[in-house]
């Protein structure tokens, strides 16, 4: 990554890739998992309007887990190098 600028090489984000995601990134996939679970059933159930609601927050769920993933991968960036 060149200093101050934001810019990274191609190296470091495919070193980035490979690395494990953070814990927390898991555990939020696996909400949305189990919220799309349950929409899913609540639409089957009859309750359409609960149940797209419920679908939308799962949406939200994995969102949240990607945002926090590339966090992460900025974190890891930013203090690979020296000034």
């Amino acid at each position: 990554m060149q200093c101050g600028s934001g810019v990274f090489t191609a190296q470091e984000i495919a070193d980035a890739r490979t690395a494990d995601p953070p814990l927390v990134v898991h555990l939020t996939r696996v909400a949305g998992l189990l919220t799309l679970l349950g929409g899913v059933i609540m639409l089957i159930a009859g309750n359409a309007g609960i149940g797209v609601a419920i679908i939308l927050l799962s949406a939200l769920y994995f969102a949240l887990a990607e945002i926090i993933r590339y966090l992460a991968v900025i974190a890891r960036g930013s203090g690979s190098r020296e000034d």
